[in-house]
């Protein structure tokens, strides 16, 4: 979702009375909030909204302020503008609801609550460079993250991307040229495909995305990157080449650079690294799978111990690991009691520093296994070759 996202939300939908082949029976989304000044909301909704219910009838509530006037945009009536009795105060943050926001097929959103603020002025190294695709699959599209790494709100209007041809700066394209705010600690891709990016790299579908008219061309092999304000003064800059991918990928078409440290300057080449495997290959929108831990050593986990599997609530098992750095290297095989291989699980995959893998309780051919314990077999090693095994017991318990 663009913009704001909903920290809780709970629809209903009526359907249209008017039956035909394709009847619209989904409440529309409210796709992000704007704050456009002090006084001003603008509420983008993701189709044509009832005019009267959005003017009249809805209900909009924001702590400490009162909605005096509301209007819907013409001729596309998807855009409401709400008026605010006082102005919105800089560095403080409103929890804003909205509630019986109606399409023109009578679909009614019940309630869609947000948090929002009004924007800051950023400053060089608030919004930083934090992912990059720039080599993407065979029939995909490039993409590159920002993050913003403050408190503050800011708005992205007319903050352009760049390339870099030469060495030196060389094509930018403007990201907005309408008001988007990015939220605090957000992270955002930047694209001109998002419906292909998510359908690439589904691993999280919560990922945060605005849809670019064109980006720079970025080469395949060796390019920069540039984040410039609306002042087309230069926030961020990250040169890199294929070279900075692990070396132990094959294929590096279709994985993402990515930071381990969003706070760290995007020059240090180090502090890049390829995207896990086991995270699609890249994460757009959301947290990085080589971001930086605070572990003193390798964690593994399995929760449940036991499970059954097909169970709706414990139907797998987890196995939660925290590494202390990027770049590693993971096979993790199931044995039986008696030492067979039941299911491998990875295979020389390039594995994130936090995150899991789930074992469903099926072997190789896709059978449940029998009653009794397994054994996890996790073999890792890093790029200077360093090699550790852990091992960890499950029990499988069938109805």
């Amino acid at each position: 979702m663009e913009g704001f996202r909903r920290s809780t939300w709970r629809n209903a939908a009526k359907v249209n009375s008017v039956k035909n082949s394709n009847p619209d029976s989904e409440a529309p989304v409210i796709q992000r909030i704007d704050v456009t000044s002090p006084t001003e909301l603008r509420i983008i909704a993701d189709e044509k909204l009832d005019s009267l219910v959005a003017t009249s009838g809805a209900m909009i509530d924001l702590a400490g302020r009162k909605i005096v006037k509301k209007k819907l945009e013409s001729p596309q009536f998807h855009v409401l503008f709400a008026t605010l009795d006082s102005p919105l105060l800089a560095g403080e943050k409103y929890n804003l609801s909205v509630r019986n926001l109606s399409d023109c097929a009578g679909n009614i959103l019940r309630q869609a609550d947000f948090t929002i603020g009004l924007p800051i002025q950023a400053d060089s190294g608030d919004v930083v460079l934090n992912e990059i695709l720039f080599n993407p699959p065979e029939g995909g599209v490039d993409f590159v993250e920002i993050y913003n790494r403050t408190s503050k709100y800011i708005d992205l209007k007319n903050w352009s991307l760049g390339n870099v041809k030469n060495g030196e700066p060389d094509v930018s394209r403007v990201i907005t040229s309408d008001n988007f705010i990015l939220a605090p600690f957000e992270y955002l891709a930047l694209t001109t495909n998002p419906e292909l990016i998510k359908e690439l790299y589904p691993v999280n579908s919560s990922g945060n995305f605005l849809r670019m008219t064109s980006l720079p061309a970025y080469s395949n092999a060796e390019g920069g990157v540039i984040l410039k304000n609306q002042d087309d003064k230069i926030y961020d800059r990250f040169d890199y080449n294929e070279d900075m991918q692990d070396p132990l990928i094959t294929n590096k078409k279709g994985v993402s650079l990515e930071k381990a440290d969003a706070n760290i300057s995007s020059k240090i080449i180090s502090n890049w690294h390829s995207a896990a495997a086991t995270s699609g290959n890249a994460t757009p929108g959301y947290a990085n799978s080589q971001i930086k831990t605070n572990v003193e050593k390798d964690i593994f986990e399995v929760e449940p111990e036991a499970f059954v599997p097909d169970n709706v609530s414990v139907g797998f098992a987890k196995i939660k690991y925290k590494l202390t750095q990027s770049g590693k290297i993971a096979t993790i095989n199931i044995f039986d009691i008696n030492g067979r291989l039941i299911k491998n699980l990875l295979r020389n995959q390039l594995i994130g520093t936090d995150g899991e893998i789930s074992w469903d309780g099926r072997n190789e051919n896709g059978v449940v296994v029998q009653t009794g314990y397994y054994l996890i077999l996790i073999d890792i090693f890093d790029p200077t070759g360093e090699k550790k095994q852990y091992k960890r017991k499950v029990v499988v318990v069938k109805n």
